[in-house]
């Protein structure tokens, strides 16, 4: 929550603000630009200086956060005036906070192989949040450096920083949380970074040092087929959506806490039942996202031993009196072999599929009586389900805790 003191050196920094806008404005334009920044409009009599400086003293305390968000979103700045003004904003609201130590050890174990990848955009994330022109004598005296010449050199050229020294002289490790919190989720982006399986491990290796803060970059969205990863904190109430439950070797006892935010609880035979928390892109669910869940939830050491154990465990849960689901799923991962990193994951034995862009549950909880329900994310965004006819009958094992698939079976069409 903001404080005075906070307000007070907002205020301060947006100082330059009545300047600017009498230097490029006329007496004219005055009234309409204060009043797109958020500002009162100025009195009719005095100098364009002294009728704006007026019309920025009469702004409220409260409503300066919003004058500094239009300040930022319209007017011209320089990276130094630019990183000021967004500080002492996000002063004013709760920010991230990751100790200096974490920030540190986070560091050195970060590869910066991948992230310099691409050049162009590398710099693009770092000028969007550090000064790197921060020698303004650059450009008149000869042998006078900026920052933006030393990682032209030391990261691009000769390489011989790591991300410790490049994290050093941008200030990463004094930065405010929030500016710390922008940059890492930069370097997790597709932008900087445009190859899925890099972006997970820069994610992992991350996430070792951010636990221990209350933090995590968690996969929130998909942009053009990639990932979206965000800080968040994993101490709030709200837990991991559960956007898959399936593979369960007995009948789950599932129970809504709040259908609309994902969050389901397993109340009971928690370890028979697989809970993908991932989001599901518009490709679907590939076997290939599957697998690298897999291998990060059980910190298995090789790709090889996580598809060999996730194929067994998938295996495990097929019904035995149902031999239509192991032919399906035996034939599936025959027939395709290689291939079956890049396609869809057959997914057996599913109680229930969330689909947050729709916010309501996309599956259907088996209860007793039920049919069953056979489920796979496809490519361009295609469910491919089978589900029993509204008058199937319905077989089931001895305990009534595995379902079985039923005599007739008909497509359901794609929720996209």
């Amino acid at each position: 929550m903001a404080v005075a003191d906070d307000f007070a050196t907002l205020r301060d920094v947006l100082r330059f603000v009545p300047g600017d806008v009498s230097h490029f404005g006329t007496h004219k334009t005055l009234a309409p630009t204060c009043e797109s920044l958020g500002l009162p409009t100025p009195p009719d009599e005095g100098t364009k200086y002294e009728r704006a400086l007026a019309s920025f003293e009469a702004v409220p305390d409260t409503e300066l956060p919003r004058v500094a968000e239009r300040v930022l979103a319209t007017m011209e700045l320089d990276a130094r005036q630019c990183n000021d003004v967004q500080d002492t904003l996000w002063a004013t609201t709760e920010q991230p906070s990751i100790p200096k130590r974490i920030r540190r050890e986070l560091a050195k174990d970060i590869d910066t192989y991948d992230l310099i990848r691409n050049e162009d955009h590398f710099t693009k994330l770092l000028d969007t949040l550090w000064v790197l022109d921060d020698n303004p004598l650059s450009a008149f005296i000869t042998g006078q450096r900026t920052l933006r010449d030393h990682i032209q050199q030391h990261v691009y050229r000769n390489m011989d920083w790591d991300a410790m020294e490049l994290f050093e002289h941008l200030g990463a490790f004094e930065a405010s949380g929030r500016r710390f919190a922008l940059f890492l989720e930069g370097l997790a982006s597709a932008d900087v970074v445009p190859d899925v399986e890099a972006q997970r491990r820069f994610v992992a290796a991350t996430n070792l040092h951010l636990d221990r803060s209350g933090y995590e970059l968690r996969e929130t969205g998909d942009d053009d087929g990639y990932p979206v990863f965000s800080l968040v904190s994993t101490r709030s109430v709200r837990r991991r959506p559960k956007y898959l439950i399936f593979a369960s070797t007995e009948k789950p006892d599932i129970r809504f806490v709040d259908a609309l935010d994902g969050d389901i609880e397993i109340l009971g035979n928690a370890d028979a039942v697989l809970s993908y928390d991932r989001h599901i892109g518009a490709d679907g669910l590939l076997w290939s996202d599957l697998q690298a869940w897999w291998r990060d939830r059980h910190n298995l050491p090789t790709d090889e031993e996580a598809k060999r154990t996730l194929y067994s465990r998938l295996l495990e849960c097929l019904p035995c009196n149902s031999p239509q689901q192991r032919n399906l799923f035996l034939g599936y991962n025959s027939v395709f072999g290689s291939r079956i990193p890049r396609l869809p994951a057959l997914v057996p034995e599913v109680w229930l599929h969330w689909d947050p862009k729709r916010s309501e549950p996309a599956g259907e909880t088996l209860s007793s009586g039920s049919g069953w329900t056979f489920f796979s994310c496809c490519q361009a965004a295609v469910e491919l389900c089978w589900k029993s006819t509204a008058n199937a009958t319905t077989r089931r094992t001895a305990d009534q805790t595995r379902p079985c698939m039923p005599p007739t079976c008909e497509p359901i069409a794609s929720s996209s």
